[in-house]
């Protein structure tokens, strides 16, 4: 693995400065042989990665999970994605997600990145006792000629403003088609007419066109607040690895606020 970029067996992506690669699990490379030795369709490559800040504890403010799976697979798992408000598909994904719980899930849609169009979704998680936090999570495919790469952005939500845009950074940068992978930026825009969100743009660093990927609350407990007069908007706070602009949401943010309470 090259310091800058990650290599799968048919990908490549661009990782931003400061992330961490998490070594492997021995328990859980024994658990994979085993699952290859009864036939199970295994991962053609695993990455676990940190943003800058992240450490992986039992209480882990985010974390990026990368797996590379071969075209037929894709297939069951884009049946997964599409059908999450399925209990036992639910079930399953909390599961493999080590959380108490997965909801709230917003509608399937098309992504566009650098190297094609990524299907994906947002959804909330509640992570296991005793602290029960709050989780929001970006589940992706994105199909490439000869595999597809499955991406779980996992942030604590009250703590979005200081991890998702790295986070959102990596995954601009996956590039499926062969060839340089460059890495991408993010913009976080406010929209005068939603002060209770912001949303966060890829900017493709070959067209630089602007491409809306997620929705998050805003307000004190997430250390963004916006603020409007009659001139103009003002964004207080500061948003890890993200530029800041005034514009039109397209997304409506579905996160629960955890100063609400998670409603499961």
């Amino acid at each position: 693995m090259n310091e800058q970029v990650i290599r799968g067996a048919n990908y490549t992506a661009a990782l931003p400065e400061g992330f961490t690669v998490i070594p492997p699990n021995p328990l859980m490379q024994y658990s994979l042989m085993l699952a290859q030795m009864r036939g199970i369709p295994q991962p053609l490559s695993i990455y676990m990665l940190l943003p800058p800040g992240s450490q992986f504890t039992d209480f882990t403010p985010a974390l990026v999970c990368v797996e590379e799976i071969d075209l037929m697979t894709s297939q069951v798992v884009l049946m997964g994605l599409q059908n999450l408000e399925s209990p036992e598909v639910a079930a399953g994904l909390a599961q493999s997600l080590q959380v108490q719980a997965v909801f709230n899930f917003a509608p399937m849609r098309e992504i566009p990145l650098q190297s094609g169009i990524a299907v994906g979704r947002e959804f909330d998680a509640l992570g296991m006792p005793p602290f029960n936090v709050a989780i929001h999570v970006l589940m992706l495919l994105i199909q490439g000629p000869l595999s597809t790469v499955k991406v779980m952005v996992m942030v604590q939500t009250q703590r979005w403003s200081e991890f998702l845009a790295p986070c959102l950074q990596f995954v601009g940068g996956i590039n499926v088609t062969g060839g340089t992978s460059f890495p991408a930026s993010v913009v976080a825009v406010a929209d005068p007419q939603r002060p209770d969100q912001m949303q966060l743009n890829i900017v493709n660093p070959n067209t630089h066109k602007q491409t809306p990927i997620m929705s998050v609350p805003a307000g004190a407990v997430y250390n963004v607040t916006i603020h409007i007069d009659d001139r103009s908007t003002t964004v207080n706070g500061n948003i890890q690895g993200a530029g800041i602009a005034v514009g039109e949401h397209s997304l409506a943010s579905t996160a629960v606020r955890p100063e609400a309470g998670a409603n499961v």
